[in-house]
């Protein structure tokens, strides 16, 4: 359970470089554009952060499985559902993280400038 805390919250970190990126290209007016992330990085990043997204919604659904199953079928005592609760918690934290580091990845859009230069 500790693994995947770790791991959502390791893909939210490794992603904030992009969005500081992002974030100054959106507030740059004029002048010198800043220096962009390493594109290899960035696509390790957002690979990382989809396949942690996946893995998480599947902890999720197999730890929502088995409290509903602990919960209506069986006489189960309870450190095995505060178990379960737990693993269902940290596979959420995995998935909000995996989400988080998806939406920090996105490119900014290009200025009018941009695609001028470019034509």
């Amino acid at each position: 359970m500790v693994t995947l805390v770790v791991l959502g919250f390791a893909n939210y970190i490794a992603s904030y470089p992009i969005y500081r990126y992002r974030k100054q290209v959106l507030q740059l007016k004029d002048g010198k554009r800043p220096a962009r992330p390493n594109p290899f990085y960035a696509v390790r990043v957002l690979i990382l952060a989809r396949a942690s997204t996946l893995t998480g919604g599947l902890f999720t659904g197999w730890h929502l499985g088995l409290l509903a199953w602990l919960v209506l079928f069986s006489v189960a005592p309870a450190a095995l559902v505060s178990t379960s609760s737990f693993g269902l918690l940290a596979s959420l934290v995995l998935v909000i993280g995996g989400l988080l580091s998806q939406w920090n990845c996105k490119s900014p859009p290009q200025s009018d400038a941009d695609s001028e230069s470019v034509n």
